[in-house]
């Protein structure tokens, strides 16, 4: 699975637990309801072309090469050098027995190709399906369950995850509208580092809530300048230890802010 295709997965089973957890009130809806179990039962599908896809032949490999690298040296050669012919024996019976179980190396490379081929087909079945069969239907429900919908909003963001495996957030604000960046127990970001990608002269400011829509209390959280960054080895200067929620709200009346949190 490519990192793209992890990101994406990742993002799937978030979903799947927003559904389970918080988002529940929204599953009542037929066709949310529908939609949410579609996608479980095309995230284990994944799942299950994934772990055929990181199957390979090592252990086949890997035996052979020792069995045929022994096969070289001379058996009086090995014998001062203290090796027992029963080490080799008992390697070639594993080898025997692994390919009787698993099949030969070629039947594995052509089930490996197979799910190769397979896997983004159903990653973009599983795109296509957020698209039109939940976001929809959860967006619709802004007028009635607004901070429902922005939890899932959040959950719906594709992390992206560079190879050090870091996971980046990054999103507009609005003057005085509250933007959620993500909920903390899902994200599982300890350290954030606190960005601003603004226009000059645009501040921003990070905080933790209890709801996903609160606006910070009078001088709460961090303000982070245009251009700036912040890291931070917690989240104690943000609010109480227990918000769940860490958002960014625009400090100026005009203009588009820009954030970023990693």
């Amino acid at each position: 699975m490519t990192t793209k295709q992890q990101n994406q997965v990742t993002m799937y089973a978030a979903v799947l637990r927003f559904f389970a957890e918080a988002g529940v009130p929204l599953v009542v809806i037929k066709k949310i309801a529908q939609g949410r179990d579609a996608l479980a039962a095309l995230v284990a599908r994944i799942e299950a072309v994934a772990a055929a896809q990181d199957h390979s032949t090592t252990g086949v490999t890997r035996d052979r090469k020792v069995d045929a690298a022994v096969g070289t040296i001379d058996e009086s050669e090995l014998a001062d050098a203290g090796y027992d012919p029963q080490v080799r024996q008992t390697l070639q019976t594993d080898l025997a027995e692994l390919l009787a179980t698993q099949g030969e190396a070629r039947q594995i490379e052509t089930g490996t190709k197979a799910a190769t081929e397979t896997l983004p087909e159903l990653v973009l079945a599983a795109s296509e399906l957020l698209e039109t069969q939940l976001d929809p239907f959860v967006k619709a429900q802004q007028l009635a369950q607004p901070e429902l919908v922005l939890q899932y909003e959040a959950v719906r963001r594709i992390v992206r995850t560079a190879a050090r495996r870091v996971p980046e957030y990054r999103g507009a604000t609005l003057p005085g509208k509250p933007a959620l960046v993500y909920d903390r127990r899902e994200a599982g970001v300890v350290a954030p580092m606190l960005g601003n990608r603004s226009g000059r002269g645009l501040t921003l400011r990070y905080y933790t809530a209890a709801t996903p829509a609160a606006l910070p209390e009078a001088g709460q959280g961090l303000v982070v300048k245009n251009k700036a960054e912040v890291h931070l080895p917690d989240y104690s200067k943000l609010g109480a230890a227990d918000a769940p929620y860490l958002l960014v709200v625009q400090e100026q009346l005009d203009g588009e802010g820009r954030w970023v949190v990693r």
